[in-house]
C-alpha cells in the first residue's frame, strides 16, 4: 500500500474526483456544465457576440468572427449527459444552426476559439429552451359545393410539415407542406378539420391542434325517378284515364276547354273567375308560382254526380331554368301586374292569364273528384292567338289535354302516377280512376307571396280558405280533416277566417321546432293523403315509422320522392343546423349516411 507507484495513483485518483469545476489535472480541463475536455494551454481570447435564437426544437447560434482563430468548435450538453461538439471538424463559419432531440431539456452551448499555435479561447455559456410547439393561429374551410373542402392555415415559423385530420382525411392523417389543402369528397354534414404544425423529429402538440369546421351539403345520388311511388305509367294508360272526363262532355275531342268550363260557370281564363283564384308561390314542392282555383257543382242525368273542379296553373321558369323555385320570381310570375290591369276583351284573348312577362303560363293541372274516384288531368294553356269561343263568356284560349306533366328536371313524367306520388290513392285499371286520393290543403305558411297587394297574403287568405273549406267537403283522408279543421280552429266554412300563422298540429306539440324545421317543409302535405299509419299527423306517428323514415331519408334517398323538396333538404343553408343530421339526432340515430 505505500509502494511510490500506488500512492501516486491514489493522489491522482483523489485530485481528480475532488477538484474544483474549472481546475486542469494535465491534460484534462473539467468544467461544468460542458466538458470541452480541450487541451489546456496558455490562454487566448474567446468568441464574443455570441447569442442563441430560434424556433422549436432548432437553436440558431452565431458570434463574431475571432481574430486569428483558425477554427470553432460548439459544444451542447443537458446538463445531465457528457456534451457533444456539434460543429463539424474544422468548422469557420460564425453561425450554425443545431437541430435538437427533445424540446424540454434547458440546453447550455460553450463555444471555442481554436488557434493554429494551439491555445484557445471560450465564449460564456448559453442556455436555450426551445419555445413552445405551435400550430397555425389561423386556419378556415370553406365547403366549395358537392363534397369538396378547402383549407387554408397561417404558415408557422420552423414548421416543417403540417398534419391535417378529418372527414375526408387518412386515419394517419395528411401531411402537407403547402398551407392549402383540398378534401376531394367530404361526408354531408357539419364537418370538423385540425391542423398541427410538425417539427424536427415529428414533433407536435396536438393537444392544440387548430379547428376549423365547415358545414358540407351534398346531394345524394338517387338511384329511382322522382315522383315515381306509384309506378311510371304509360301513354295508353294516361289516355283512358282521362278519358273518362270526356265521356260527358260534349265535344271533348282533345281539349279541356268545356272540363275547365262546363256545368254553367267558367273557371278559365275568365276575368269573373280570375278574381277568385289563389295566387301565391309553391317554392317547397314544386318551384313554381301557381294560380289555383276549385269549384263544386252538380251534374245533371245521364251523368248524375257531385263534382268537384280544382286547376293550378304554373308560372315562372321551370326545372333548371335560372329561378325555379325563388320565390321572388314566381311569386312576380303568377301575380304580376300584367295579370291584373290588362283588360280582356275580342283582340287580346285571355289577356287576363298572362303572366308578368305578358306571356301565357307554362303549363296546368286539373283534378276532378267525386264519389266514384278521382281524375288527374295536364294540359299546356294554348295561347292567345288559338282562342275558343265559349258563348256569352266571350272568347277563352284553347288548352290542349297532355299525358304527362313535368315537375322535375328528369322530365315529362305520366299522369296519374306522377300526381298520385303526393294526392295518394291507387288507380282502377277497371274504371280507369284513381280511388282514395285527396286533394290537400293550402297552408299559407308554406307558400310565399309577392307582398305587395293583391298578392301579398291578407290579400290572398279570403280565397285560400275558400278553397281549403272546398278540399274539406270532398271527404279527404282524416289527417287531411284534421289539419284542415287545426289550421282554421274549426272555422274554415266562416267567411273572413283565417289560417293559423306557422301552425302545428296538436299532435306535434312535444317536438314543434322538429316539426317547423323538417316535418312540415318536406314531409307533411304529401304524408297527409298518405295511408294512417304513415300519415306523420302527430310526433308519436312519425317515432313509430322511426326506422322506415331513416332507412328511406338516410339509405336509400328515396325521400323526399319530390326533386325540389329532395334538394331543399340536402342543400338548404340553414347556417349550423345540418336538417338531415336533425333528423336522424331526433329519430335516435348517430346520423343521416
Amino acid at each position: 500500500m505505500n509502494h511510490p507507484r500506488t500512492v501516486a495513483v491514489l493522489v491522482a485518483i483523489l485530485g481528480i474526483v475532488f477538484c474544483s469545476p474549472g481546475a486542469s489535472y494535465g491534460q484534462i480541463r473539467i468544467q461544468d456544465p460542458v466538458v470541452t475536455k480541450t487541451p489546456r494551454l496558455p490562454p487566448a481570447p474567446g468568441p464574443t457576440g455570441f447569442v442563441v435564437t430560434g424556433t422549436p426544437l432548432v437553436a440558431r447560434l452565431s458570434w463574431d468572427a475571432t481574430p486569428n482563430a483558425a477554427r470553432y468548435a460548439l459544444w451542447r450538453s443537458d446538463g445531465v449527459n457528457a456534451s457533444v461538439e456539434r460543429t463539424p471538424e474544422g468548422f469557420t463559419g460564425t453561425t450554425f444552426q443545431d437541430t435538437l432531440p427533445d424540446p424540454r431539456p434547458t440546453w447550455r452551448y460553450s463555444l471555442v476559439a481554436h488557434y493554429a499555435d494551439g491555445k484557445w479561447g471560450e465564449a460564456p455559456v448559453l442556455q436555450f429552451i426551445s419555445p413552445p410547439l405551435l400550430n397555425p393561429s389561423v386556419f378556415t374551410a370553406n365547403h366549395l359545393g358537392g363534397g369538396k373542402v378547402a383549407l387554408q392555415w397561417q404558415a408557422v415559423p420552423g414548421a416543417m410539415l403540417y398534419r391535417l385530420d378529418g372527414p375526408g382525411m387518412p386515419h394517419t392523417g395528411q401531411h402537407q407542406t403547402a398551407t392549402t389543402a383540398t378534401v376531394p369528397s367530404a361526408p354531408p354534414g357539419p364537418g370538423t378539420w385540425k391542423v398541427s404544425a410538425l417539427y424536427p423529429g415529428n414533433f407536435a402538440d396536438y393537444g392544440t391542434a387548430t379547428v376549423a369546421q365547415a358545414m358540407v351539403r351534398v346531394l345524394p345520388q338517387r338511384a329511382i325517378p322522382w315522383l315515381s311511388r306509384k309506378g311510371l305509367g304509360s301513354h295508353a294508360e294516361a289516355t283512358s284515364h282521362m278519358n273518362y272526363e270526356c265521356d260527358y262532355v260534349v265535344n271533348c275531342s282533345g281539349s279541356m276547354t268545356m272540363n275547365l268550363n262546363a256545368f254553367g260557370w267558367p273557371l278559365w281564363g275568365l276575368p269573373t273567375r280570375a278574381a277568385s283564384e289563389a295566387v301565391y308561390g309553391n317554392a317547397i314542392d314544386l318551384g313554381v308560382g301557381r294560380r289555383t282555383d276549385c269549384a263544386q257543382r252538380p251534374v245533371a242525368p245521364p251523368y248524375a254526380r257531385f263534382v268537384t273542379i280544382c286547376y293550378s296553373t304554373s308560372h315562372g321558369p321551370g326545372p333548371g331554368e335560372a329561378g325555379f323555385g325563388d320565390p321572388a320570381t314566381i311569386t312576380y310570375a303568377a301575380a304580376g301586374t300584367q295579370m291584373e290591369t290588362k283588360p280582356h276583351d275580342l283582340n287580346n284573348y285571355s289577356s287576363t292569364m298572362l303572366d308578368a312577362w305578358g306571356m301565357m303560363p307554362r303549363g296546368g293541372t286539373m283534378i276532378t273528384m267525386d264519389q266514384t274516384g278521382a281524375t288527374f288531368m295536364a294540359f299546356t294553356p294554348g295561347t292567345n292567338q288559338s282562342p275558343s269561343y265559349l258563348g256569352n263568356w266571350g272568347f277563352a284560349v284553347t288548352p290542349v289535354r297532355l299525358n304527362t306533366t313535368t315537375f322535375d328536371t328528369e322530365g315529362p313524367k305520366f299522369v296519374p302516377q306522377s300526381c298520385m306520388s303526393c294526392h295518394g290513392g291507387r288507380y282502377n285499371s277497371s274504371t280507369n280512376r284513381v280511388e282514395g286520393a285527396s286533394l290537400l290543403p293550402l297552408d299559407p305558411s308554406l307558400l310565399v307571396f309577392s307582398g305587395v297587394p293583391p298578392g301579398d297574403r291578407q290579400s290572398q287568405e279570403e280565397n285560400i280558405r275558400k278553397i281549403n273549406q272546398i278540399v274539406l267537403e270532398t271527404t279527404p283522408s282524416p289527417a287531411v280533416i284534421s289539419y284542415i279543421r287545426g289550421l282554421y280552429n274549426d272555422a274554415v266554412s266562416i267567411p273572413g277566417a283565417k289560417a293559423v300563422t306557422d301552425y302545428v298540429p296538436a299532435g306535434w306539440a312535444p317536438q314543434a321546432g322538429f316539426y317547423r324545421s323538417v316535418v312540415r317543409p318536406y314531409c307533411t302535405m304529401c304524408h297527409l293523403a298518405a295511408p294512417a299509419s304513415v300519415s306523420f299527423a302527430s310526433w308519436a306517428n312519425f317515432q313509430q315509422n322511426a326506422p322506415a323514415i331513416h332507412t328511406a331519408v338516410c339509405k336509400a334517398y328515396t325521400m323526399p320522392h319530390s326533386e325540389i323538396a329532395f334538394r331543399e333538404f340536402w342543400l338548404k343553408d340553414t347556417g349550423v343546423l345540418f336538417l338531415p343530421g336533425l333528423l336522424a339526432a331526433t329519430l335516435g340515430f348517430p346520423s343521416c349516411s
